[in-house]
């Protein structure tokens, strides 16, 4: 009888990509609608936004033809369409301050928003007032820039209201046309000083020309529910398509085989392990350790041209440093979390001159990684830009006039990672006629770059900045003289003479320099002298 023999299974063959691909196709497409469904529900928790955007070309006055504009007086003019000099009156005109987009202290403004802010993951900026919250939120809405020919400025406006968005990008582009327009009468008049042009020729103003107006728009510009729901499935299911090749592949691999002992080794006796001891290795003493550590590291050098504490005077400065440090500490954490900060250091008389400590802390707060600027105010002209190896040809008083630009007058502070602007050359008339918005205007486009601005003068001057720009400073530093070198805050409600509100006010007791033993034995030998003569 012939024996029977049962065929063997052959093995399973892994399953191709294609095959893998078409068993997932229904699960694919149900996750990935799935997906779609989550994305559409979020997106729908949010208020929708809509653009408004109108378009400005800034030509001189007189010109016939549109010309494309430099690319550093677009950088100027976008600078000065976001600075809070030219957003706070338009905040109050459309009184932003009862919106709860540009005032989160009102609410959230959607779901989503109350959500975060639930978690904390978003507050109400109660730490700020409510003017600088709302300036703020207005800046986040705008989106300024020049077109691809550099013929014309773009601003657009974002607001849950479409209305709004459009009553904001007019507002804007209408005040800064209005602006340029009355510095262009007032340099017509001769009230201000144009910049110096040649001899033949006449240096026109700039003024405005509003290209377009910005209307409302009915279709909201994000949230995009749809394209966006549609986007997030198709993803996921490009992720999933590339997963599941992926595992295919690799299944597809061969095997590797187990390795087999030679038949050599096979019958080889095994050996035995040694037994194993606990050691408890030795402890070198501590101090010697970190001794030895101290002595093989190497710290990382600084550059050659930053000098790690200036040695401005002889005599010990080890108190009053550590009291300037004390001060940029203070400062830094003073500083809101969008914008710089501003500090004016000054004097309670104008025989006493600031300019050591000024020096001082800015060379502190820039070593502390903040970006600082320091501003030699001096509308005479001298300031202390040349004692510091500053260049002073041109200066802060040369920007005002329209002689320089930030480019030309910004320079780097010796010794340190800090930015200085000189005074320059005087002011007409010795600075007693000072334009208050170009100055705000300035200190405007420098709190969009920098951490820290201190600005330092001596007291007469100083005084007449702090009433002609209305005060607009964050913290007062006042020097005094014959102190211990300790500085202190201060509950008074007057700086330089005027009534203060919101201004972090504090006083610095300058340490007076030791006498020598020198300047003591020529002392005693002097008086020695005057009684020997007097009892002569």
């Amino acid at each position: 009888m012939p024996s029977r023999v049962s065929a063997l299974p052959e093995p399973r063959q892994a399953p191709t990509i294609t095959e893998a691909l078409k068993q997932r196709a229904m699960l694919l497409l149900l996750l990935s609608a799935f997906v779609s469904t989550v994305t559409y529900a979020v997106l729908s928790l949010i208020a929708p936004q809509y653009e408004s955007e109108t378009a400005i070309a800034i030509q001189p006055e007189g010109a016939t033809s549109p010309a494309a504009m430099d690319q550093a007086a677009i950088s100027t003019y976008i600078g000065a369409l976001e600075s809070s000099f030219l957003l706070r009156p338009i905040a109050d005109e459309l009184a932003l301050a009862k919106q709860p987009e540009f005032n989160s202290a009102l609410g959230p403004v959607d779901l989503l928003h109350a959500a975060r802010r639930a978690v904390g993951l978003d507050n109400d900026g109660g730490g700020a007032n409510e003017l600088t919250r709302v300036v703020a939120a207005l800046r986040n809405s705008l989106d300024i820039h020049g077109t691809n020919d550099r013929h014309a400025i773009v601003i657009r406006a974002t607001s849950l209201d479409p209305v709004r968005a459009a009553k904001i990008a007019n507002a804007i582009a209408d005040k800064y046309a209005a602006m340029l327009a009355q510095e262009a009468k007032s340099v017509q008049m001769g009230l201000y000083r144009a910049p110096e042009a040649p001899k033949n020729k006449a240096a026109a103003p700039p003024v405005a020309h509003i290209l377009s107006k910005a209307v409302a728009n009915a279709v909201p510009a994000y949230p995009k529910k749809i394209e966006l729901s549609v986007l997030a499935g198709a993803a996921f299911a490009l992720f999933a398509v590339a997963w599941i090749v992926a595992i295919t592949a690799l299944r597809g691999l061969p095997k590797r085989q187990p390795v087999k002992p030679s038949a050599s080794h096979a019958d080889a006796p095994t050996p035995k392990p040694e037994p194993l001891l606990e050691t408890k290795p030795e402890i070198a003493d501590e101090a010697v350790l970190a001794e030895n550590i101290s002595e093989a590291t190497e710290l990382p050098a600084e550059p050659d041209d930053i000098a790690a504490v200036p040695s401005a005077m002889t005599h010990d400065q080890s108190t009053a440093f550590t009291e300037i440090e004390k001060l940029a500490l203070r400062l830094k954490a003073q500083r809101p979390s969008g914008g710089g900060h501003r500090t004016l250091i000054t004097s309670e008389s104008e025989d006493v001159i600031p300019y050591e400590q000024s020096l001082e802390l800015a060379k502190v707060l820039a070593g502390c990684g903040a970006q600082t600027i320091l501003i030699d105010w001096s509308p005479s002209g001298k300031g202390f830009a040349k004692a510091a190896g500053v260049e002073a040809s041109v200066g802060w008083n040369d920007l005002l006039q329209g002689r320089a630009t930030f480019d030309d007058i910004i320079h780097r502070l010796p010794g340190s990672r800090a930015q200085v602007i000189a005074s320059g050359v005087a002011l007409p008339y010795g600075g007693r006629k000072l334009d208050a918005d170009l100055l705000n205007l300035a200190l405007d486009a420098l709190d969009e770059v920098y951490d820290h601005i201190v600005v330092t003068g001596r007291h007469n001057e100083a005084r007449a900045l702090f009433e002609c720009i209305e005060g607009r400073f964050d913290a007062g530093i006042t020097v005094e003289p014959n102190g211990d070198g300790t500085s202190s805050p201060s509950d008074a409600t007057t700086f330089l003479s005027f009534d203060v509100t919101d201004i972090d006010i504090l006083h610095y007791r300058r340490p007076e320099p030791a006498v020598s033993a020198m300047a003591q034995r020529i002392a005693r030998a002097t008086r020695a002298r005057e009684l020997a003569i007097q009892h002569a």
